[in-house]
């Protein structure tokens, strides 16, 4: 098995940041020496996929690139949804 656990590099914890992402730990453990967490994060979390062309019962998450070109346009969608009093949920 390959280590996908590698941090990438530049990536640098900043452990006094105020704008950081407030998280209640549930898991932790160490695994080929590296500790793992499984987080739950206490603010909401949206995450915007796109189906998988291998598994129709799959979704993945957006490129970079896919996500500075669709996340505008729901940005946008969810703005004006938002403000018709008429618009009802799906």
């Amino acid at each position: 098995m390959n280590d996908e656990f590698e941090e990438d590099e530049g990536f640098e914890r900043d452990e006094e940041d105020p704008d950081e992402e407030e998280v209640e730990v549930l898991l932790s453990f160490e695994h080929q020496g590296k500790e793992i967490s499984l987080v739950r994060f206490l603010d909401p979390l949206l995450l915007v996929g796109k189906l998988s062309s291998e598994r129709e019962d799959q979704r993945l998450l957006l490129t970079v690139t896919e996500s500075e070109q669709v996340l505008p346009i729901l940005e946008k969608a969810f703005l004006e949804f938002h403000d018709d009093p008429d618009s009802v949920l799906p």
